[in-house]
């Protein structure tokens, strides 16, 4: 039963959002974190790409790649999450939450970049856990096909198993552009 309620929920949604229609979101990052393992500096670049309903909900897909140096390790992971937005003109507060799948890498251990690149080796730690994050994105540019945006982040993940750190937190900078389709700004 309740999926019938969620169902016929969407319509509803896509009505209330109807207003701003959907904005593609595409945005690169720069991050630096620590983790639950001492002395471990990451730094990483991850990209955001999603589709923001009404300004209020996106559904987004978030590849990174990155370095960190307690066992001078490779990391690539990819997350899946939902946010929530405050439609405010300039200044959008943001908060997501998803789950995300994360290779670890230690250098030593990589002997064919060809299967490094397709996670295809012994060394590599295959890690699922979770993803948050709360930010702001500042808009700094209109134009007729949406908006340019810069942003800033404090983000979180935790992991459950003991294959490596089970902590990463750290801050990011975003800048992005949204592709408005269709709706007033």
């Amino acid at each position: 039963m309740e999926w019938k309620i969620s169902f016929f929920a969407l319509p509803l949604f896509l009505s209330v959002t109807s207003a701003h229609a959907v904005e593609l979101q595409l945005a690169v990052g720069s991050s630096g974190r620590a983790s639950s393992w001492g002395g471990d500096a990451i730094a990483d670049v991850p990209l955001r790409l999603g589709a923001r309903f009404g300004r209020v909900f996106s559904l987004e897909l978030v590849p990174r790649a990155g370095y960190g140096t307690v066992d001078d390790r490779y990391l690539s992971a990819i997350a899946i999450q939902a946010g929530f937005w405050v439609p405010t003109k300039k200044v959008q507060p943001n908060f997501h939450f998803g789950i995300v799948h994360q290779h670890e890498e230690p250098r030593a251990g990589i002997t064919d970049i060809g299967h490094a690149i397709f996670a295809i080796g012994n060394a590599i730690r295959h890690r699922g856990g979770f993803h948050s994050s709360i930010g702001l994105d500042v808009e700094v540019d209109r134009h007729s096909w949406g908006t340019v945006t810069v942003g800033i982040d404090a983000n979180a993940e935790l992991y459950t198993d003991n294959r490596g750190p089970s902590l990463y937190a750290g801050a990011g900078l975003w800048l992005g552009m949204n592709f408005d389709f269709g709706g007033p700004r």
